[in-house]
């Protein structure tokens, strides 16, 4: 599939975000990886960032299995559904969300137990006249974090045993809503076929606190922040480097997002954090430190909520542990080839190679590291590892297209300057901090990559 998740801009390479701070760009490429934004997006809108899924039990072979009504036709509803007919006598069931689901065969297995588990799927997807945009079936299996796709996704695959194969009909506000994807139009309904292969890891949440007022210290701007373990290291500024390992909840308990879905702890600088509370929170603390925060709606997402998994003037609670205190890198400076510099591909992604890598490439599904700048065809820049200290770590899949193209064109090593236009990049719907139509320019050093 396409694109990933929804996100702030921890790294506009990432794709799925904080979802309660921002860590998702790149990662909002093209396909279920937009499963992902099939993830985020819809994000989730990312990715990213996961609300409570309306299932019973726990996800194990003896938790009971959820029941929801059976859905009403749409009069826009086709006459067959795409893809694989449903056996005789089954019928479509919907949840409150307004998602649709019917059981093409029953699996024996386990479920998973929420958003935050990793699963491996086949699938198909389809529009409604019938058309298909995207499959796995026919070529590897998609493994994938549930909170790394659409919310359709991250609603509907914890409803399945393994070894199950549902059919699902995802309304536009649970798929890619009024902006679309490249390659899916606007407020397009988005037809699944898929069958749980595996549920193949499970994420232990901590133990969700909302400490007290008395607890903690509140600060001129209303934050409260609870010292866990003060640590040991310089404090930190407005533009050091950490490696953050966090996990965020809304005031009344409901699971968000958090860093053990993410490969581990995250890069990024006090600076490049959206959330006004989280940013003057983590100055507030030291390298080595823990800490919790109780972040009022106005340091956070405020009036206008974070699409379906942040609703308005919602308080977060953040529980954050400083990993590691890093050293900041100079950023490259800015450089625009001329146009009669580049290599243009035919999807319209130009180029211009600064140093030659040795050896082979990574493909589009390899996992890579790399050093990369992004600035605004202006020269603005809005992203850039250099300022976290270290090459960022992503899968080619989860980044936008023109990341994906890109780094298959690379050897490790390769030094290139992407040029990369909107349809290629956010499009029409933009990012936080990316307007939309935007074209953007990447400096991106290959360091290694992994199969």
């Amino acid at each position: 599939m396409s694109s990933l998740h929804q996100a702030t801009a921890l790294a506009v390479l990432l794709a799925t975000s904080m979802a309660c701070s921002q860590a998702e760009d790149l990662r909002d490429s093209t396909g279920v990886s937009e499963v992902s934004d099939v993830s985020a997006d819809t994000e989730t809108e990312t990715p990213e960032v996961g609300e409570p899924i309306a299932t019973a039990g726990s996800g194990s072979e003896g938790a009971s299995d959820p029941t929801f009504p059976v859905a009403a036709a749409r009069p826009d509803d086709p006459d067959v559904w795409p893809g694989d007919p449903l056996p005789a006598g089954a019928v479509l069931h919907e949840t409150p969300t307004g998602l649709r689901f019917g059981v093409l065969s029953v699996g024996e297995g386990e479920r998973p137990s929420g958003l935050f588990d990793t699963v491996t799927v086949h699938y198909s997807g389809y529009f409604t006249d019938g058309g298909s945009f995207d499959a796995s079936v026919g070529g590897p299996p998609f493994t994938t974090p549930l909170t790394q796709v659409v919310a359709g996704w991250g609603e509907g695959v914890p409803l399945m045993r393994t070894g199950a194969r549902y059919k699902f009909v995802l309304p536009p506000d649970l798929a890619y809503g009024a902006d679309g994807r490249p390659g899916i139009p606007g407020n397009a309904t988005l037809v699944f076929d898929i069958e749980l292969l595996s549920v193949d890891q499970r994420v232990a949440i901590p133990a969700f606190v909302l400490p007290t007022a008395a607890e903690c210290t509140v600060t001129e701007t209303g934050l409260m922040h609870q010292v866990l373990e003060a640590g040991d290291g310089e404090p930190i500024a407005f533009t050091d480097p950490v490696k953050l390992a966090y996990t965020c909840w809304t005031a009344d308990g409901r699971t968000l997002d958090t860093s053990l879905v993410r490969g581990g702890p995250l890069a990024m600088t006090p600076e490049q954090i959206t959330l006004k509370g989280l940013k003057e929170g983590l100055q507030r603390m030291r390298g080595g430190g823990r800490a919790r925060f109780v972040i009022p709606s106005d340091l956070a997402y405020g009036a206008a909520g974070m699409g379906r998994r942040v609703p308005p003037n919602t308080d977060l609670v953040y529980e954050v542990e400083v990993v590691e205190h890093l050293r900041p890198l100079p950023v490259p400076d800015f450089f625009k080839p001329e146009a009669a510099d580049l290599t243009v591909t035919d999807s319209g992604l130009g180029y211009l190679v600064l140093e030659t890598g040795e050896g082979a490439g990574p493909t589009a599904t390899s996992t890579v590291r790399a050093h990369y700048a992004g600035w605004f065809d202006h020269g603005g820049l809005f992203d850039s590892s250099y300022q976290r200290g270290e090459p960022y770590e992503f899968l080619a899949t989860q980044v936008i297209p023109g990341w994906t193209e890109g780094l298959q064109l690379m050897s490790p090593g390769a030094v290139y300057v992407f040029v990369i236009p909107p349809d290629l990049a956010y499009g029409p719907g933009g990012r936080p901090g990316i307007p939309p139509n935007s074209t953007l320019v990447f400096r991106v050093e290959l360091v290694d990559f992994t199969d």
